[in-house]
């Protein structure tokens, strides 16, 4: 049911596809099969993973020789803003992780304009892809996407956004619940036991006995109208009353404890979580031992979201971008986003991080979507943590030198004696200043009389 079947293409070259519309169904229902997603830990582990990915941020990144800078305007920028139309980019990745996450594949056709610039990425449901493998080394493998008329369509890798889980041929993720199947089927069993429990009623349990000899349909009529009267969880305690002759002999039902309901319950719920890496506590389960929340949050994101991110940006950055420019170009989600610190924590670590001259001031206003103010443009730092250079060329203070250190060059007998009385002049000058200084103001030194 699950893996690859065989078909023969028109030049008799053997290839194998996949049943895609029984898992398909088999995960999301049909009007004969039964849905997973009707399983509450399934679908809170799924809801939980598309919308962690979908409300992270995916922006486009230019690598410079300062760093990256980040792409704004461009094709592909809006691209990641509105997909296709009238379709916003999480909706459209949203879609995409509930096939993901559920299915194990997920598929998006790429339609170019006409310089070759992705221009619409259309969501194709997984039930009406197929992967063909052709055993070509140039195309080992394609896509036939069966559309609504029923006419077949031929889409190769590069033309396909292709989300996949972990995979054995590497062209096909596994679906979870395919490769789960006797997990997921126990969970929806024992949610089927706990609905019918409580429909038919848990208190009342028996069978009815006469001496008279009952046709088929007196059997079936008796049956019906006792369900009716005394079946349900609205009738539970009624008492039965019964006539020509019919006894009704109570036996004790099985409970839900008797059966291990409870714990088979939290076992299954367990390991539904283990399979899509979802901790307990983020689905409300608190009988599990975290006591600190930020570390949760960490672990989440590194060991589960992690992984994801990095399939996602590295399937999108290799078909949406051209390989001429995939050396400076690159799609990147900002994982930050997620870890929402407390007020106290965000403020103390962007206070770190302005003083340490990581970012300027702006650019901390930006992190608390303020406006840009003048003047704040510039990397502050404080003395005691300032460079080794610039504590040298600026901070610290040089000594004047009192003897100059400049040298003069005499080129001539004309030039020595010009300089030498220059020099006499100078001196005779200071010495003259001296002794007027002194007449004006004669020293205080006491004298003593004789």
């Amino acid at each position: 049911m699950f893996g690859f079947g065989k078909k023969k293409s028109a030049n008799n070259t053997e290839v194998r596809t996949s049943t895609t519309a029984s898992i398909f169904n088999w995960l999301f229902g049909n009007n004969t099969n039964k849905s997973y997603l009707n399983i509450s830990t399934v679908y809170a582990c799924i809801r939980m993973l598309s919308d962690s990915i979908s409300m992270t941020p995916l922006k486009l990144y230019q690598t410079t020789d300062k760093g990256r800078e980040e792409i704004t305007n461009t094709p592909l920028s809006r691209l990641l803003k509105n997909p296709q139309a009238n379709t916003t980019g999480f909706q459209w990745m949203n879609t995409m992780l509930v096939q993901l996450t559920g299915w194990g594949n997920a598929y998006s056709v790429i339609e170019y304009d006409d310089d070759m610039n992705p221009m619409s990425l259309i969501y194709i449901p997984s039930s009406s892809v197929g992967v063909y493998e052709t055993f070509n080394e140039v195309e080992p493998y394609y896509y036939q996407v069966t559309m609504n008329s029923g006419k077949l369509m031929k889409i190769f890798p590069e033309q396909m956004l292709h989300f996949r889980n972990i995979s054995l041929n590497g062209y096909e993720g596994l679906s979870p619940i395919a490769y789960h199947a006797s997990t997921f089927d126990r969970a929806y069993y024992e949610s089927e036991y706990a609905t019918n429990f409580m429909q038919k009623g848990g208190s009342m349990s028996g069978i009815i006995t006469t001496d008279k000899k009952l046709k088929a349909d007196q059997i079936k009529q008796l049956k019906e109208d006792f369900s009716n009267a005394y079946g349900g969880s609205e009738n539970a305690g009624k008492t039965p009353v019964l006539g020509d002759g019919m006894i009704y002999t109570q036996l004790k039902p099985m409970s839900p404890a008797d059966a291990d309901y409870v714990n088979s319950k939290k076992l299954t719920k367990s390991e539904i979580m283990e399979i899509y890496k979802v901790p307990p506590p983020l689905l409300g389960i608190i009988d599990a031992t975290y006591s600190n929340t930020e570390q949760l949050a960490l672990i989440y994101q590194r060991y589960t979201l992690t992984p994801i991110y990095a399939m996602i940006e590295q399937e999108m950055s290799l078909k949406l971008i051209s390989f001429v420019k995939q050396d400076k170009f690159y799609l990147e989600f900002m994982s930050d986003a997620l870890l929402n610190a407390t007020a106290k924590d965000k403020a103390e670590v962007v206070t770190k991080l302005t003083e340490k001259g990581v970012m300027t001031l702006n650019e901390a206003r930006r992190k608390y979507n303020l406006k840009d103010l003048t003047d704040l443009d510039e990397v502050v730092l404080p003395l005691n943590s300032a460079p080794m250079k610039l504590h040298k060329e600026v901070l610290t203070p040089k000594e004047p030198d009192p003897i100059s250190s400049e040298v003069v060059e005499i080129e001539s007998d004309d030039e020595l004696r010009q300089l030498v009385h220059k020099l006499s002049s100078d001196i005779g000058r200071l010495k003259k200043e001296v002794g007027n200084g002194m007449a004006s103001n004669p020293p205080s030194t006491p004298t003593k009389k004789v």
